[in-house]
């Protein structure tokens, strides 16, 4: 009662506003990955440089528990000052304080049923209505909000799950105090903020992504990945370490200052240490360490894979970092830019359970490797890739790969991807005759009658006559058990050709009709355009599944 009635408050000083509200974040908001890379405004620093070509622009629309830096990923359409907005009379819009557009400041959101956190905004981001942001730079500022001290005075003056202006205006400030710790406190702030940032550029949702860690480790560990992944695991654990500390520290002296020593510990919960290398935050306490361990291996195999695939598709290169081609149509591609691991040709790359395409996925990420890490460690980075992704019995590691490619691949993918793809998977339908991932920023109107002529057709051949020749060794069988499991292949393999000679005829139609795409009207409105042909409709449009 004593600190609440007799400090002021963080409202005399400072100021927030609460940011944009689209009216209709369907049309005006799409990740940054789904539109054309050139049509996104980067590094604006005030609101009259919107009048360029640009369609969108970064938005900072963070919600959860993130501390320090955002996981920004979503694009806000602003043609002309918002000019779309003037011809909208069926919304309710908010374009607020236009002025403040891509200013620096502290930012949190506005709804969270966990711990409150506050992270710097970078300039160069609209903000949103559920991203209210104080427009400072004052890394004192944001110790302050981002310690145990403040969850504290949230939790005593909304203990709901909202944390508004009003709220926040009403905390007791007290950093004047801190004038022989000032240059410490903000060195750690500086710290913690590029720890934060630094993690999230090492994800492929970041605009900010340059290159895959495990290739990326000391020379003499990267030609191998399991020497690689301990380097970088060891990595992680400084990292995570250094954060937990640097925390613990800004906990102990606001504590201090506050005179609440006796009331709040300066720990930090392991599983509030808000990094993606970060296990214990990645995946919450419902598994034991040794689970979190597992499963984090497994997820940075499945994301190599990732990797590995954007490659094939020409979206990254082993020769450059960063992003090198997500523009629409295929216009401008530059196939020059791939020497070391040439990407594919059409960017469609079929995924099968068996070799039927020496260019299917499953072969080329052993290519990949080759590539990547050399010949000597090949078969031992194959095993390990295997092994993290888990073998069964009798498998070899390029059939544990191809499995993981054909049964499980695109399922991960929507899910990183927020159930908008890029990397789009064409299916035959359950018999799994025919899958093969196309990528969306490389498809134009020739692209179905390419993965047709290419691919469909020509494995509808040769699955008949994988069937004549089956029946031949059926009716030549010496056994009646040898004869039986022959018959049931061969029944498999049927069931397979007619699913297969069907999508055959669906896909004819749709390649008929040379479909074009308007990469910026979002992976939800195109994904819609092709029937049955591709994989999850329903769950990437909206219909059912999309719970």
């Amino acid at each position: 009662m004593d600190i609440f009635g007799n400090t002021p408050k963080l409202g005399e000083t400072y100021s927030a506003r609460s940011g944009v509200m689209t009216g209709d974040d369907e049309y005006f908001l799409k990740y940054w990955y789904e539109v054309d890379f050139r049509s996104i405004g980067f590094n604006c620093t005030n609101e009259t440089e919107t009048l360029s070509s640009q369609k969108f622009f970064p938005m900072n629309k963070e919600e959860g528990f993130k501390k320090w830096s955002g996981r920004y990923s979503t694009v806000f359409r602003y043609l002309d000052h918002g000019s779309e907005y003037a011809a909208r009379d069926d919304i309710n819009y908010r374009l607020r304080d236009k002025g403040l557009y891509f200013k620096e400041g502290i930012s949190w959101g506005d709804v969270t049923s966990g711990p409150l956190s506050f992270r710097y905004q970078k300039s160069g981001l609209i903000f949103a209505a559920r991203a209210p942001t104080i427009f400072s730079n004052d890394h004192m500022l944001l110790a302050f909000l981002n310690c145990k001290v403040t969850n504290y005075f949230c939790g005593l003056i909304n203990p709901t799950l909202s944390f508004n202006l009003v709220d926040l205006y009403q905390l007791p400030l007290l950093t004047e105090r801190f004038s022989s710790l000032k240059s410490q406190i903000e060195n750690s702030v500086d710290i913690l903020i590029r720890l934060s940032e630094s993690d999230w550029a090492g994800c492929e949702r970041s605009w900010d992504f340059q290159s895959f860690a495990l290739l990326t480790q000391p020379t003499g560990l990267s030609l191998s990945l399991e020497r690689s992944y301990s380097a970088w695991n060891a990595t992680n654990r400084e990292t995570i370490s250094m954060m937990k500390r640097l925390e613990e520290e800004i906990n102990s002296h606001f504590a201090e200052v506050y005179g609440l020593t006796e009331t709040l510990t300066s720990e930090v919960p392991i599983d509030q240490i808000t990094l993606n290398v970060n296990p214990a935050y990645r995946y919450g306490s419902k598994f034991t360490n040794e689970e979190k361990s597992l499963r984090f291996r497994e997820n940075s195999v499945e994301d190599l894979i990732s990797y590995a695939i954007g490659c094939m598709m020409g979206r990254y290169s082993l020769d450059e970092p960063g992003l090198i081609y997500a523009h629409s149509g295929n216009i401008e591609f530059e196939p020059g830019r791939y020497k070391t691991f040439p990407a594919d040709a059409d960017g469609i790359v079929p995924i099968t359970d068996e070799l039927w395409f020496e260019d299917d996925a499953a072969s080329r990420v052993r290519e990949f490797l080759l590539a990547a890490l050399g010949q000597d460690t090949l078969e031992e980075n194959m095993a390990w890739l295997a092994e993290s992704l888990g073998t069964k019995a009798s498998e070899t590691p390029d059939e544990t790969i191809r499995r993981y490619i054909a049964d499980k691949f695109f399922k991960d993918h929507l899910q990183t991807y927020k159930k908008r793809p890029i990397y789009w998977l064409f299916s035959s339908g359950k018999q799994g005759a025919f899958q093969a991932l196309v990528y969306l920023h490389r498809y134009h109107e020739g692209t179905l009658s390419r993965l047709r002529a290419e691919y469909v057709v020509p494995l509808t051949g040769k699955i008949q006559s994988r069937i004549e020749m089956l029946q031949r060794d059926t009716d030549a069988a010496s056994s009646t058990s040898v004869r039986n499991k022959l018959a049931k292949e061969v029944e498999k393999l049927k069931k397979k050709h007619s699913e297969l000679l069907a999508y055959d005829e669906q896909l004819r139609h749709y390649a008929d009709m040379r479909i074009t795409l308007d990469v910026d009207d979002g992976v939800k409105v195109n994904y819609g355009k092709f029937g049955e042909l591709l994989d999850s409709v329903k769950v990437v449009t909206g219909g059912a599944g999309d719970e």
